[in-house]
């Protein structure tokens, strides 16, 4: 995992902590026929992690630890973050966006080992859901001088 996107800012300590498989149509919010309703999310799932990481808890252990969590519902918890958005090589900007957790350990999701995560597209939603994206791999970086900041690309 050693490739790079392009910095937010000369002299960045970006760590690449997770990494999508092929992007499909659910993943960009790009509904597959007008009775297919948009998720607004992607699901932070195993993903490329590798086989003795539970992705689980990886997110909220160790991604998104330094995040101030609140219950949004009993089994749900939730978070915002900032993300620059990098798609083909270009940025478009930094998003404020939500990451939620189902917390969980007893439901179905948790036990079929399903994601349990999931980062919700916000304002970044128009500019994902394209179809020259489906297929392409999603990197997530987070920024080791400000774990609260968070770098997505799409390549």
């Amino acid at each position: 995992m050693a490739k790079a996107p392009a910095p937010i800012a000369p002299g960045v300590d970006l760590e690449l902590v997770w990494e999508s498989t092929p992007l499909t149509r659910r993943d960009l919010n790009i509904p597959d026929g007008a009775n297919t309703n948009k998720t607004g999310s992607i699901n932070l799932d195993k993903g490329l992690l590798p086989e003795d990481v539970d992705h689980r808890h990886y997110f909220r252990d160790d991604v998104f630890t330094a995040l101030a969590w609140s219950a949004r519902t009993a089994a749900v918890d939730e978070a915002y973050a900032k993300f620059q958005l990098v798609l083909k090589g270009i940025s478009y900007g930094e998003f404020d966006l939500a990451i939620r957790h189902t917390t969980s350990t007893t439901s179905r999701t948790y036990l079929q080992h399903n994601a349990m995560f999931r980062l919700s597209w916000g304002a970044t939603a128009a500019y994902v859901a394209h179809d020259d994206l489906i297929g392409r791999t999603l990197a997530l970086y987070r920024d080791n001088a400000d774990p609260t900041k968070f770098v997505l690309e799409i390549d």
